[in-house]
């Protein structure tokens, strides 16, 4: 993503074309050999940019296109306005393109405004005419889609606006940094040159542009803002407030690339697999938790919409709380899922016969103190053992060397497990074990061990293993401690024993 240019001294015509030309080359707007696609409403800011390009696509080497936009909301003066970009077109030998939408549609389709369902349509036909135009080039031996700019006539004026707009709706830096000179495919080759500038460039040639009507009534937000609020900031400061805030999205735009792009380096840190590691994620400082959640939905979904700043604030602020095996329902039927110190994103419901996952490694046993395991409904109790006599035995109850035990780790079966079980020879398949207790396969991965690697400590209510057990009277002077297996009672708060 490319930024914003030095607003130029554009005194003569001359100047604008000699500017827009320096821009194009110095960035490289437009890529050698390739094709760009003008946007083309009929509108001053529009009908400037497709003169001054075809002005320019002979010195710059650019196949240049015109694309118009039939929104289907304003009758006979829309049909003029396709017609008026057509003849356009046709004298400046430039290939035309329309496209219709029934924006009214669209919109209630989408349940959003007007303004919005434009934009979005629009954004989506670009995309349609670009793919048809690199389809046409790769046919040609040339390039492929990646050779295609959007060319849009948004202009300094339109970024003022932009900037003001989103200040009003509490946006962040990205919001504040206003529209960016170049955006994926799409181009504003305009974005530094006053909107005045560019209607002085068709006025000195004599060419009319379409007005739309529509830009002088009040029911828009940015009609608002450019009919009454910025004018009236004006006479407030005594000056014009527009280049000054185009300035200021320009240097809020630089501070939000150097930030993201140090939450790229904190995301891939926190990535683990497919999930987010939370302690890293909640260790950073909270400018980054929100661009690293932001990256995370980009990286799942494959797409950056639908995330909305409210629902990245809810979810930092449920994270800081939650417990493995609770979720976060968010937009698009997505859910944040929390396991084990693990943030997965998953399709709300796609946890029906979800097996919750310990981490491979698996967790490190209290010795000493209580290991709760939520998505089991779990925990695992040690205590130290003064008079084993007083021990009472069974399936969630069992004593253990203090010193075996260092290093053990609470996890669920593994694939070359074997245990030795107390007063048995020889170790065994924990598979052999599970086959001899009759435990079906299907309960099988929902079973808990204690184990040192792949050497088997214990299977609760099954085993306990010979090299790790300890029993009154053995080996005085050992410390011994005591493990009890407890089903966690949510609703009352109490543990009872067993599974």
């Amino acid at each position: 993503m490319t930024r914003g240019h030095t607003l130029p001294d554009i005194a003569a015509d001359d100047d604008l074309t000699r500017h827009v030309s320096h821009l194009i080359s110095s960035k490289q707007l437009f890529p050698p050999d390739g094709h760009v696609l003008a946007a083309v409403s009929g509108g001053a800011d529009s009908l400037a940019m497709l003169l001054v390009l075809a002005e320019l696509r002979t010195s710059l080497g650019f196949s240049l296109h015109a694309l118009h936009v039939h929104h289907g909301l304003r009758g006979r003066d829309a049909d003029t306005d396709r017609e008026f970009v057509r003849d356009w077109c046709r004298r400046l030998d430039i290939p035309f393109h329309e496209r219709a939408v029934d924006v009214q549609r669209f919109a209630a389709e989408k349940k959003s405004g007007l303004e919005l369902a434009a934009r979005q349509a629009r954004h989506a036909l670009y995309q349609e005419v670009a793919d048809c135009l690199s389809a046409a080039a790769g046919q040609d031996g040339q390039e492929e889609r990646q050779q295609v700019r959007v060319a849009l006539a948004h202009h300094l004026d339109d970024q003022a606006e932009t900037l003001m707009i989103n200040l009003g709706r509490g946006t962040g830096l990205d919001g504040l940094s206003g529209m960016p000179l170049t955006d994926g495919f799409l181009v504003r080759p305009f974005l530094f040159c006053r909107r005045a500038v560019l209607e002085r460039y068709l006025k000195n040639r004599g060419v009319c542009w379409r007005h739309d009507k529509t830009n002088d009534e009040d029911f828009t937000i940015r009609n608002r803002l450019r009919h009454t609020v910025l004018p009236g900031w004006q006479t407030a400061l005594g000056y014009d407030p527009a280049p000054l805030l185009a300035r200021a999205a320009e240097n809020i735009a630089a501070d939000r690339d150097f930030l993201q792009r140090q939450a790229e380096a904190a995301f891939a840190d926190c990535i683990q697999g497919k999930t987010l590691d939370v302690v890293r994620l909640l260790a950073l400082h909270p400018a980054l938790q929100a661009r690293v959640i932001r990256l995370f939905w980009a990286w799942q979904t494959g797409s950056r919409q639908n995330l909305e700043q409210v629902h990245v604030h809810q979810a930092l602020s449920w994270l800081s709380d939650a417990v493995t095996g609770q979720w976060l329902d968010l937009p698009g039927q997505r859910r944040l899922l929390l396991q084990y110190g693990r943030l997965y994103l998953i399709t709300a419901g796609s946890q029906t016969g979800y097996r919750p996952q310990l981490p491979i490694e698996g967790l490190e046993l209290a010795l000493p103190g209580t290991t709760r395991i939520e998505s089991l409904n779990m925990q695992v109790v040690a205590k130290f053992v003064e008079n084993g006599e007083e021990i009472v035995y069974n399936g969630a109850v069992e004593c253990f060397w203090l010193d075996k035990l260092q290093g053990c780790r609470l996890r669920r079966r593994l694939p070359g497990d074997r245990i030795q079980p107390y007063g048995r020879s020889g170790s065994r398949p924990v598979k052999k074990i599970l086959q001899e207790k009759r435990i079906a396969s299907s309960e099988r991965p929902d079973l808990l061990l204690l184990a040192c690697g792949n050497d088997v400590a214990w299977l609760p209510g099954m085993a306990s293993g010979a090299a790790y057990t300890a029993r009154s009277g053995d080996q005085a002077g050992r410390k011994r401690i005591c493990l009890f297996l407890q089903t966690l009672n949510r609703e009352n708060g109490n543990n009872r024993a067993g599974r």
